[in-house]
């Protein structure tokens, strides 16, 4: 099992409000991080995939409700 960890960072332009997710994956029971891990937000397909740390920052996220696969 793996388990994400979203930290949400807010940033505006304009009128309109763009966000960046920061997540970090790591394995439910041993904690280590998942490395090469994509990680992706439905419906808009924005992706990722984590680094040697388990970490993966998605950017330019329009407002709204959105899936973590």
């Amino acid at each position: 099992m793996l388990m994400a960890t979203p930290v949400l960072v807010h940033a505006q332009k304009g009128n309109r409000k763009s966000f960046t997710i920061q997540l970090s994956v790591n394995d439910k029971e041993s904690k280590e991080p998942i490395i090469m891990a994509t990680v992706q937000l439905q419906p808009s397909g924005v992706m990722a995939i984590t680094d040697a740390d388990g970490k993966a920052t998605l950017r330019n996220i329009d407002e709204g409700n959105y899936t973590l696969q």
